[in-house]
């Protein structure tokens, strides 16, 4: 489910739940004994894991299933630690709502052919695509950790207790399935981890990028697109002659490479661990090959000499390897953060010398670390599954400060270590997979707080 599409059950039930309360009529196979054994207290699991069971029945009848491409898999495997995703099929259901997809541990039912399509051919063509997989992945990982018949019934005990409290309003349609889909928790962890996903597993959609790229001390706003290696300007700037660069399953860096004042275009490519920056006119600057599939790409200047460097971290193992602009390493295999922790970089202390961040999701607690291995602080500011983390340089002191981006309001705080700065600005579009980011735009030396939509190419400034 993504949201403007319904919630894998939001429309199956919102249909028939009027059925299922009056008869709780349905057929289906589940274990016999689950209702009495796990959850003897809910008068209504039977009919509730029936109903469910039977609607599931009915979607895999005569669907041809698909394995995820390899490649493909092997990206997501560390966003979905304990999924076996070589197990996972996907297919196309008539049966299945329109706009909607349905999950049940291993097989993954959506209704637009085109999705299946952009899976087997890895060329997602709008972020909200993607995201549309990640968000049922979640589910599959949810429905693995809690076993098939809990995860049904988790499902549909809060959906039933949403209409249960609401009868009227749905009837007359004060509620919609955007209501009933805030009212299920396992809803609201699967869009959270998906929206997490877009920012970790990159190079099949379209994402945001930023970079001072004609050396007039501004930063320009633009796109990257792996599906044809396309980087197109939004904000500032004129980008035509840069051509395409870059291929399918590419991450799209900017940083100043040969240290001419200007930024130039980075492709990674995580299959191979090659990185190819090209400047403006599309003459090739620089290549290397430092890094593999399952690392994620930064750059910064992390020795301070003025000179870009580059950064890999495996999230699995939460390792970073520095690599020097000019030769060998900066940091070499150095452990930070807690796993599952969301990796960033920025300069924290102020010295002029880029920082490793983790920002842990279970806790809220900030490592930011320096390259000679120094832990700056550790401050703890966030919840869990709330929020994504960003560097910005906000205020007229040196140094990054801490930024989050709240998922459900779309809402930006920012901080020091000591002091709270801001609180909620936000942004007056209210689509949950909007890309946060942080740009000087007007060169005042300071960023400006902005989100970006995907699928129509723009952004909005929110701070």
């Amino acid at each position: 489910m993504t949201i403007q599409k319904l919630s894998p059950y939001g429309l199956l039930f919102l249909s028939l739940i009027l059925s299922f309360l009056i008869s709780g009529k349905a057929q289906a196979q589940i274990d016999p004994g689950f209702c009495a054994r796990e959850h003897p207290e809910e008068p209504y699991c039977h009919v509730m894991m029936s109903l469910i069971g039977g609607h599931l029945n009915q979607l895999g009848v005569g669907v041809p299933m698909a394995s995820l491409p390899e490649r493909l898999a092997s990206r997501l495997q560390g966003h979905f630690p304990g999924l076996d995703l070589a197990a996972i099929r996907v297919g196309f259901s008539d049966r299945q709502p329109v706009g909607n997809a349905t999950t049940d541990c291993n097989n993954i039912y959506f209704h637009d052919r085109y999705v299946l399509t952009e899976i087997q051919s890895m060329l997602f063509s709008e972020q909200d695509d993607f995201y549309w997989l990640l968000h049922e992945l979640a589910h599959s990982q949810q429905c693995a950790q809690l076993g098939q018949d809990e995860f049904r019934f988790r499902w549909m005990q809060a959906a039933r207790g949403f209409v249960w409290r609401n009868p009227i309003d749905l009837l007359i349609g004060r509620l919609d399935w955007h209501d009933l889909w805030l009212a299920v928790p396992l809803e609201q962890e699967a869009d959270e981890h998906a929206w997490k996903g877009l920012s970790i597993v990159k190079g099949f959609h379209r994402s945001v990028v930023t970079g001072d790229t004609d050396g007039d001390g501004r930063e320009e706003i633009g796109s990257f697109e792996p599906r044809i290696g396309r980087w197109r300007a939004i904000q500032g700037g004129n980008w035509a002659a840069l051509g395409t660069h870059g291929q399918v399953g590419d991450i799209g860096l900017i940083a100043d490479v040969d240290n001419d004042g200007t930024d130039d275009f980075i492709t990674y490519t995580p299959g191979t661990g090659r990185w190819i920056a090209k400047n403006r006119n599309g003459t090739t600057l620089r290549t290397l090959t430092f890094g593999r599939g399952e690392y994620m790409p930064f750059t910064g200047d992390f020795d301070g000499d003025g000179t870009t460097d580059f950064a890999i971290y495996k999230a699995a193992t939460r390792e970073w390897w520095i690599r020097s602009g000019l030769n060998g390493f900066i940091v070499n295999r150095q452990l930070n953060g807690l796993l599952g922790a969301t990796a960033l970089v920025g300069d924290y202390d102020g010295d002029g010398a880029t920082d490793f961040v983790n920002y842990a999701n279970t806790n809220g607690f900030w490592s930011p670390r320096r390259a000679d291995r120094r832990l700056i602080f550790l401050p703890r500011w966030g919840s869990r599954n709330a929020y994504l983390p960003l560097a910005a340089e906000l205020d007229a002191n040196v140094g990054s400060e801490m930024v989050l981006y709240r998922l459900d309001t779309a809402g930006f705080y920012g901080r020091t270590p000591d002091a709270l700065l801001f609180s909620n600005d936000t942004s007056t579009w209210t689509n949950r997979r909007l890309q946060p980011f942080a740009a000087d735009t007007n060169g005042d030396g300071r960023d400006e707080l902005y989100v970006y939509f995907g699928r129509t190419n723009i952004v909005q400034l929110v701070r």
